[in-house]
């Protein structure tokens, strides 16, 4: 696989950098891909190509509270893929394991035992929409909201933290 990307982005402080907003835009272009087939098989692809949209809200709230917030937009696409059993073309389909928009929000408290310790909680929320998990765009998996969260306990030399993920039990699906 052989690839080009453009990017153009662009970092924005404010209140004395207590915020910070981050957006970047990129064009990814593959050429040359494989696409694993199961058994150790793979077909090649012609071209695709992806345009991405990237923005980071990050801030102090003040009282030992920061939160981030982050949404991500993506059109991965195969621009030149002709299916070698099949002959069907699927160019214009959508990259598998590709979803289209993801965003976070993340809030952490932070608060002082002493002059060298802190205590954190944290939780946050994830969104994934749903994506295609084959080059064909025929097996979808569901779009998915799940709410994480954590506690550690800081020291200047060391920290410890207990991170607990899907806290609502969402149904979940790997590939």
């Amino acid at each position: 696989t052989r690839s080009r990307s453009f990017e153009v982005g662009h970092k924005f402080q404010a209140l004395r950098g207590q915020l910070t907003a981050t957006t970047a835009f990129r064009k990814i272009l593959n050429y040359n891909i494989l696409i694993p087939l199961g058994g150790n098989l793979f077909e090649q692809a012609g071209e695709s190509s992806s345009r991405v949209l990237d923005f980071d809200l990050e801030g102090s709230l003040g009282h030992g509270l920061r939160t981030v917030a982050s949404y991500g937009f993506a059109d991965p696409q195969f621009d030149d893929f002709k299916q070698t059993a099949t002959g069907v073309n699927l160019a214009g389909n959508q990259l598998p394991q590709a979803p289209r928009h993801t965003a976070r929000v993340w809030g952490t408290k932070t608060v002082r035992v002493n002059a060298k310790s802190s205590i954190t909680a944290s939780v946050g929320g994830r969104y994934v929409a749903q994506y295609f998990t084959n080059s064909a765009n025929t097996i979808v998996l569901p779009s998915r909201l799940t709410f994480d969260g954590g506690v550690g306990f800081r020291k200047p030399m060391w920290d410890v933290t207990v991170n607990l993920m899907n806290l609502t039990n969402v149904q979940t699906y790997y590939v």
